[in-house]
């Protein structure tokens, strides 16, 4: 079944404490077998070979062993997830697990510079960065709608089709640009942010005239995406000058 993440340390520690205290692991092959108990995931009649690690386990194994059970020495749970109605474990031990915790020391440390903030408190630092970041977006949003509203009621049409070429637009932007010159201005309007070569795209227009453009316009360049009720998004990995071309052309 499946373990929580609280269980499997309870359980690491448990497993640690085998290895703190060295217990002694003994392999043999007992005559009196049908009189122990031990763990088997086959129905085993003869030529068992148990396996018995002091004050915690008897298995029937056959695969190599250490005599004492710090020779295995710590061991770190690094994560887990479902698997088949129970759950995947990925652990490490020994000189494996010194070197795991090295890579994460590392890391804490680029981690707590980068931050300016001392190596216990990086977590509530990159908390804190979080909202800053979350922050600016929501400054950041409201601006770029601004530039919409303010580009789109200034913005003049040439004809029934037209394209606007922005910078730093993601596609959710590209949509409501390209919705707010289709309102203003009606026909299809196509909105493109990106860079030569390759385009995020927001189009805007009457559906069923927007779908049989769409179709030519799609036939002409290199484009992936799609879209319904008057509104198509996606990219096309073409120059800004071939893209041009084919609107102009199709106008």
């Amino acid at each position: 079944g499946m373990l929580t993440r609280e269980k499997l340390l309870e359980i690491e520690a448990l497993a640690n404490e085998v290895v703190y205290r060295n217990a002694k692991i003994n392999c043999y092959y007992p005559e009196n077998l049908k009189d122990l108990e031990y763990r088997s995931k086959l129905d085993l009649q003869s030529g068992v070979r148990i396996v018995e690690i002091e004050g915690c386990d008897r298995c029937a194994c056959c695969a190599p062993h250490v005599k004492n059970a710090s020779e295995v020495g710590i061991i770190k749970i690094l994560d887990f997830a479902k698997n088949k109605g129970g759950i995947r474990i990925w652990a490490v031990c020994g000189k494996r697990a010194l070197k795991d915790y090295n890579n994460r020391y590392f890391d804490t440390v680029e981690i707590s510079s980068l931050l300016c903030s001392p190596q216990n408190e990086i977590v509530n630092a990159v908390k804190k960065q979080l909202e800053n970041i979350d922050s600016l977006k929501y400054q950041i949003g409201g601006l770029k709608r601004r530039i919409i509203e303010s580009f789109a009621s200034t913005y003049k049409a040439e004809g029934e089709i037209s394209a606007v070429f922005q910078d730093g637009f993601d596609i959710k932007d590209l949509q409501v640009l390209a919705d707010s010159l289709c309102k203003e201005h009606g026909g299809i309007r196509a909105v493109f942010s990106g860079s030569d070569s390759e385009y995020s795209f927001a189009i805007c227009g009457e559906a069923a005239k927007l779908d049989n453009w769409f179709k030519e316009f799609k036939g002409k360049l290199t484009v992936r995406g799609g879209g319904r009720n008057g509104m198509v998004q996606g990219t096309v990995l073409n120059t800004k000058e071939e893209i041009l071309g084919v609107i102009n052309e199709l106008d």
